[in-house]
């Protein structure tokens, strides 16, 4: 009794599949009258479909591979329709000449080519529809070639977006949410070419957008992810989170290759970065970042919108995956106005390269860029962050691959940030000769960062088995930098900074120091168990007004090899600094100098300075 019971459901599921799965067949180019159109024509087949309950299939075998409609669009309402768009005459894709507007779910169409002028193409604001192996061009002046205005759960994959130069989004998720992007190409569209809006939890990956006149991939809503894409060649940025007008925070950009784009630099800023966010929250790593005309990666606040908390980490800016060493005009790495933002794991290298960088008219009144614009890694305006962990100037392989200036710079009111465990090696030998021969260095702290800034654990100028990595002026320079801490309170705390290649020289305002010390502002910093070695110039140089600053500490002395003076101190204004319990060998002009009234207080005009040399049995320690 079982066996025909079964027996009579299975052949009952077999009937119902005859009935209810029917295939409708458009023969006609044209015939897309009001109504239910003409016999053969695609509206037809639709009207069609929509009467038969099941999941029904639409197939073209029309002579010119082409169907046209002269009205304004025509409409899928009915759920569940398979539309096959290679003609089964010819298996060449069919071309529909009108926008199509779908507001069913389960719409699943395969090798339609989709073509209108001044409209969209497709229009899906239903859920769960799908869009396979089709192509896309359309001339319509702000008019999406698809346009996903709604429904959650869409899938777009292997298909390909042509652009026009009035052409508006490739892809433009207006409203809905977790849908997913695959392996779509786009090649020159005019506004955005994969634009995210909506209530988010989308994916767009595998996908390459080239040769665009705007940014390649952008987000304004939350929770997205863009993975294993290349977005190469645009006008303005490869990948952007902007949130400019709130709502576009937890995005996730990861293993992304970037290259080519910021062809225009003459967009707002959150477009001038080749992966550029706003948005709190973001997560950028395992990216390849190079030859991109602005900065690699820009974290910036947009319209006071917090953008804090974001994660750079495990990015290379600056060189291909074949080790091609092709950098960014600008920095590698900007974070600006973004507080609580973790930069690690980078190896960023080359940046600062290029005309870009110079301004329009590459002349030194040029106000747009300044030297500090062409660092490996920059802070701007933040009152938390940390740099940790990344490679500047050089790999792992100790290749030399300085950024043009700086390879580490705080700029401009800077506080709470930690550096620490970085290797920065090679830098500011190739700094355009406006900003001066001196060049750049590894590590810049200037006006008036530094409270609560702690520069710990790093190598600067040497790479971690010791060998010669020398920046070119200063392995750290500490420019109006005030409260700050160089070292620590431990020897593991202390950096290793060395190798820096200038000859000291006030005439060409060369310094070829491990640490610099200059301004006036520079006050009341602290500089602890640091190995200072094989410096062109002198190891410490306090210079210029400098005053209050601490070097060495009982039991936090630093030790001082091999430079050209251990510590020097220099003009009238550098006053009343404490120099003490450091150790100092083979320097070769001497251990301590104090010249042109630096540190005054130990001697006047008609007083010889004095040094006291206090000889333990650990060793000689010198203060003065």
């Amino acid at each position: 009794m079982k066996v025909k019971f079964l027996l009579a459901f299975v052949l009952s599921l077999a009937f119902c599949s005859s009935v209810f799965s029917n295939v409708y067949t458009v023969t006609k180019v044209n015939g897309n009258t009001w109504g239910t159109g003409d016999p053969g024509s695609l509206i037809r087949a639709i009207s069609d479909a929509d009467g038969n309950p099941g999941r029904d299939t639409i197939r073209f075998a029309v002579p010119s591979n082409e169907v046209n409609y002269t009205g304004w669009s025509i409409n899928v309402t009915k759920n569940n329709i398979f539309f096959d768009g290679i003609s089964t005459l010819n298996s060449q894709s069919v071309k529909l000449n009108f926008t199509l507007s779908v507001s069913a779910k389960k719409i699943d169409f395969y090798g339609v080519r989709f073509h209108k002028t001044a409209g969209h193409a497709l229009i899906l604001t239903g859920g769960n529809n799908s869009v396979d192996s089709c192509f896309f061009t359309n001339t319509g002046n702000g008019k999406n070639s698809l346009w996903i205005n709604g429904g959650e759960g869409s899938e777009v994959t292997n298909s390909v977006f042509t652009g026009s130069p009035v052409q508006g989004h490739a892809i433009s998720v207006e409203n809905g949410g977790k849908h997913t992007i695959d392996n779509c190409t786009t090649t020159g569209i005019k506004d955005v070419a994969i634009i995210v809006r909506g209530t988010g939890d989308n994916v767009i990956s595998n996908c390459s957008t080239s040769a665009g006149k705007h940014n390649g991939i952008g987000l304004i809503a939350p929770n997205n992810i863009v993975e294993n894409c290349v977005s190469f060649d645009n006008d303005w940025a490869g990948i952007v989170c902007d949130n400019w007008n709130g709502g576009c925070n937890g995005n996730i950009v990861r293993n992304n290759q970037v290259y080519g784009n910021n062809k225009d630099l003459g967009a707002l800023n959150p477009e001038q970065g080749a992966i550029a966010s706003n948005g709190p929250g973001t997560e950028i790593y395992g990216n390849v970042v190079y030859n991109n005309g602005g900065h690699g990666i820009l974290i910036n606040k947009g319209n006071n919108q917090p953008c804090d908390n974001q994660i750079v980490r495990d990015n290379i800016v600056g060189t291909n995956s074949n080790g091609d060493e092709l950098g960014n005009g600008w920095n590698g790495i900007f974070v600006w106005e973004a507080n609580n933002v973790t930069v690690q794991g980078n190896t960023v290298v080359n940046n600062g390269y290029g005309d870009s960088h110079n301004g329009a008219t590459d002349l030194q009144t040029d106000p747009s860029f300044m030297p500090e614009s062409i660092s490996g890694i920059r802070f701007q305006e933040v009152t938390s962050g940390t740099i940790h962990q990344n490679y500047v100037g050089t790999d792992v392989s100790k290749t030399e691959a300085g950024n043009a200036f700086d390879g580490i710079t705080l700029h401009t009111n800077v506080t709470g940030v930690t550096v620490t465990e970085n290797i920065s090696c090679y830098n500011g030998f190739k700094a355009h000769t406006k900003y001066g021969d001196q060049g750049g260095g590894g590590l810049a702290i200037r006006s008036g960062s530094g409270n609560n800034v702690v520069i710990s654990s790093n190598f600067i100028g040497v790479h971690e088995d010791l060998t010669d990595g020398g920046n070119k002026d200063y392995g750290i320079s500490a420019e109006g930098a005030t409260n700050l801490l160089i070292g620590g309170n431990t020897s593991a705390d202390g950096n290793v900074i060395g190798y820096t290649k200038n000859v000291r020289d006030a005439s060409t305002n060369h310094h070829g120091c491990g640490i610099w010390l200059v301004l006036g502002a520079t006050t009341n910093s602290e500089v602890y168990n640091n190995e200072i070695i094989d410096n062109g110039g002198p190891g410490v140089l306090i210079d210029q007004d400098a005053k209050n600053n601490i070097v060495g500490a009982s039991g936090k002395g630093n030790t001082l090899l091999r430079n050209e003076y251990g510590i020097m101190v220099t003009s009238s204004g550098a006053i009343e600094n404490t120099l003490r319990y450091n150790s100092f060998s083979c320097n070769t002009s001497g251990g301590i100098s104090l010249q042109n009234g630096g540190n005054e207080e130990y001697g006047g005009a008609d007083i010889p300075k004095t040094i006291t040399v206090n000889k333990e049995a650990t060793g000689d320690f010198i203060t003065g």
